[in-house]
């Protein structure tokens, strides 16, 4: 019999405890890194297509600090603001308004999911690292 088949005197295989292990490995880093959204982020996609997200650019500082920008009608606009941001949201509140929560998640090609929902609808943007814009 093959030895990652047999039991072991606590009941776990040994293959299972492998895929455990395995499993934490590829998870960990994301903790120990805070899964920051730290830095500049530009959007690549927005799903369902042609749904409205108004961003394009946004900036997190490490201050918890955030610049936003976006075109609309042919004119560039500007967001700032505070947010927060753990494991499974982000709360973005622009000066002088209520917060708006996201739900965020990180995919394994480092890109950041935005999940907005609100009225029955979901809104998902996708955002990737870029430098700041100019």
């Amino acid at each position: 019999m093959e030895w990652s088949n047999r039991k072991a005197t606590n009941g776990f295989r040994p293959s299972a405890l492998r895929a455990a292990v395995c499993g934490l490995a590829v998870f960990l880093p994301g903790l120990a890194t805070g899964c920051s959204v730290t830095g500049s982020w530009k959007r690549v996609s927005v799903s369902p297509p042609g749904a409205p997200f108004p961003l394009e650019y946004v900036t997190f500082g490490k201050d918890r600090r955030y610049t936003a920008t976006w075109k609309e009608n042919g004119r560039e606009h500007t967001s700032t603001g505070v947010y927060k941001a753990n494991l499974l949201t982000l709360d973005v509140a622009e000066d002088g308004y209520q917060p708006r929560r996201y739900r965020l998640k990180r995919r394994w090609d480092g890109k950041l999911l935005l999940i907005y929902d609100a009225d029955g609808h979901s809104v998902t943007a996708t955002l990737e690292r870029a430098p700041p814009p100019k």
